[in-house]
């Protein structure tokens, strides 16, 4: 769990690249390089949506100021620590639900076995990876899944829960 907890973005990015290997054995003739890189970008690409959570539609619960404060104050390493010690209890991001990872594994599917697009294949799985890990760390964490997984997104930290550096 806490080696989950330190690393949460590197194992992220660690299965970008495990998906740009995979998908490069199924597209042999297409760039590893290319294929490595967008992997670990389309393993990064769904946590965007936690910038969005901060600044736009959940700009007003106390996870979002409290975010906003430590990267107003430049406290950045504080930063971090609030985030990987909280990250858990953001149960209102709209794209880590059940859908996205449907959807993302449908477009793996349709980039890879009908368009024949190695590039966007890769990002799919990747993205697609993404959520299933998440998903995981849930279960690991908390023995359930958050309830944005399930569409509902009503979730909003309350600071008591909190763990703040």
């Amino acid at each position: 769990r806490r080696r989950t907890e330190r690393f949460h973005m590197v194992i992220h990015g660690l299965f970008g690249v495990v998906c740009a290997y995979f998908v490069h054995d199924i597209f042999p003739a297409a760039s590893l390089g290319n294929l490595l890189f967008w992997g670990v970008a389309g393993s990064l690409l769904p946590d965007t949506d936690h910038f969005l959570y901060f600044y736009v539609y959940g700009r007003r619960d106390i996870y979002s100021k409290i975010v906003r404060a430590y990267i107003r104050n430049k406290k950045f390493r504080k930063l971090v620590l609030f985030l990987r010690f909280n990250h858990k209890k953001n149960g209102g991001l709209y794209s880590h639900n059940i859908l996205s990872l449907i959807i993302a594994l449908y477009l793996f599917e349709y980039f890879a076995r009908i368009k024949d697009m190695p590039t966007l294949s890769v990002v799919a799985l990747a993205w697609f990876c993404h959520y299933a890990f998440d998903m995981g760390e849930d279960f690991l964490f908390m023995k359930r899944l958050n309830p944005n997984w399930l569409l509902r997104f009503d979730k909003k930290a309350k600071k008591k829960d909190l763990v703040i550096p």
